[in-house]
């Protein structure tokens, strides 16, 4: 039986019907599986025993932006070294793919399969990691190489994200052990002060003490509770004027006046759905440290493609030395948990926040969210 190889590679295709994707297989898996080859979501290379690309999978071409006909009859390693990252490109890094990639031919003519990652640059210029699992097929006088390739880009930066929250939840738990035990020796020691009857402070002294050190302690618990619920959920539109409506509820104003221009009721941000305690927490420094704040004033505009939402009050401001230390954990004035708490929120989908305001003239916050992060609220 003939084998007439059409330039698609597949039988019964014409030259005239090819694409991008239909590329010459080796005849044994183009046979077997020309479906598979195709329609497969995983990334497939086929080469021969020297290496050179003889198959490239229109998956391949979506993971890297590479056409079929682009990498057919090139070395393999040669390919992967032009995927790679610029910063990646470093002296014996081709070595290292060509160990990667190329058999090991045994004494019994087979090669071992092969399990590796590689870090390439996608079409879209990001970082692409991709997973392969090699299998060497002997043939007359040769072996062929099959690769599968999964995409996991996702999966190691959810496993990064994991490792740098751990690692920030683990010091912010220190931190706060440590801080719960400062008001615990505060708490036994004016207990034991009050038990005893001490002469030179009154009881009334002694009890507002104690009330701080306990309040202190239910601020931290909070704290670590919200902490939690950062990343639990995936991150969401929102719409703006309605998360500063509920966090307005969720504090005490009281003759406080709290306005909203009419640009922020018209648009909803993609941020963490934990995001309007950053608006309670805003409100209830205001009102807890301002002193004489009456009014908080949030405003929007856009600049150079990204919406900055302005967050200011009328108290006394900020000092420039808490300033320094303001989104710091357990820095800032009193615990320094919501503003810090805050910073972590907006961080999750790329929004930042700033203290840009003067000290006498009140506090201003300006929260910048990026270009693809906000839209027109509606449904």
């Amino acid at each position: 039986m003939s084998d007439e190889r059409t330039k698609s590679g597949i039988p019964g295709r014409s030259a005239g019907e090819a694409d991008a994707g239909n590329i010459p297989l080796p005849v044994t898996f183009r046979d077997a599986f020309p479906g598979l080859f195709l329609q497969c979501g995983d990334g497939i290379i086929l080469t021969d025993g020297s290496g050179t690309v003889a198959g490239w999978n229109p998956a391949m071409e979506r993971f890297t932006g590479l056409a079929g006909p682009a990498v057919l009859g090139k070395p393999l390693p040669d390919v992967l070294f032009q995927l790679l990252p610029e910063d990646k490109k470093v002296p014996g890094s081709l070595d290292v793919i060509r160990q990667q990639v190329l058999p090991v031919p045994a004494a019994s003519g087979t090669a071992a399969p092969r399990r590796t990652e590689h870090e390439i640059r996608g079409p879209d210029s990001g970082v692409r990691v991709l997973e392969s699992c090699t299998v060497w097929i002997p043939g007359e006088n040769s072996l062929t190489g099959i690769a599968i390739l999964r995409d996991i880009t996702r999966h190691r930066r959810l496993l990064r994200d994991m490792k740098d929250r751990y690692q920030k939840f683990s010091k912010m738990s220190s931190v706060s052990r440590h801080d719960i035990n400062n008001q615990l020796t505060i708490l036994n020691g004016y207990l034991a002060l009050l038990e005893a009857g001490t002469p030179s402070m009154k009881s009334s002294d002694i009890i507002g003490i104690l009330q701080r050190a306990s309040a202190r302690i239910q601020r931290i618990l909070k704290f670590t509770r919200d902490y939690q619920e950062i990343g639990a959920e995936p991150p969401a539109w929102q719409v703006l004027a309605d998360t500063i409506r509920v966090a307005k509820t969720m504090t005490e104003p009281g003759n406080v006046r709290i306005s909203t221009d009419g640009t922020c009721n018209h648009v909803a941000i993609f941020a963490d759905p934990t995001l309007v305690r950053v608006f309670s927490n805003l409100i209830e420094n205001s009102i807890r440290h301002g002193e004489n704040v009456s009014e908080i004033r949030i405003s929007c505009r856009e600049e150079g493609g990204r919406l900055v939402i302005v967050y200011e009050d009328n108290g006394i401001g900020i000092a420039p030395r808490t300033r320094a230390l303001l989104f710091e954990h357990g820095k800032g004035k009193d615990t320094g948990y919501g503003t810090f708490l805050a910073r972590e929120i907006l961080a999750v989908t790329g929004i930042s926040i700033a203290e840009t305001g003067a000290q006498g003239k009140g506090a201003r916050f300006e929260i910048t969210v990026p270009e693809r992060s906000f839209r027109p609220a509606g449904p």
